[in-house]
């Protein structure tokens, strides 16, 4: 279950509009849920907000938010090596 820390982390990476990012991040992996075709922002937004527990999205959140972590210091480097 996602705690009030790692989703204050969350969307400090992926910004307050998290929901898209991670859903194009779980179709990208074929993740789906049990019962429908597709995740909900609503969903996404319930396991974020830890009011639903689902382990294998919420190892992709983590997952995805390090990959953008990643992205975001490569981007700062290069930002650095122009000036």
């Amino acid at each position: 279950m996602i705690t009030e820390n790692q989703k204050e982390a969350i969307c400090n990476t992926l910004g307050k509009q998290y929901s898209s990012k991670i859903i194009a991040h779980l179709e990208k992996k074929d993740i789906k849920p049990m019962r429908n075709k597709v995740f909900s922002p609503k969903i996404i937004q319930d396991i974020v907000n830890g009011r639903l527990e689902y382990a294998t999205v919420e190892i992709e959140i983590v997952n995805l938010v390090n990959i953008v972590k990643k992205n975001n210091e490569k981007a700062a480097r290069k930002l650095q090596t122009l000036l």
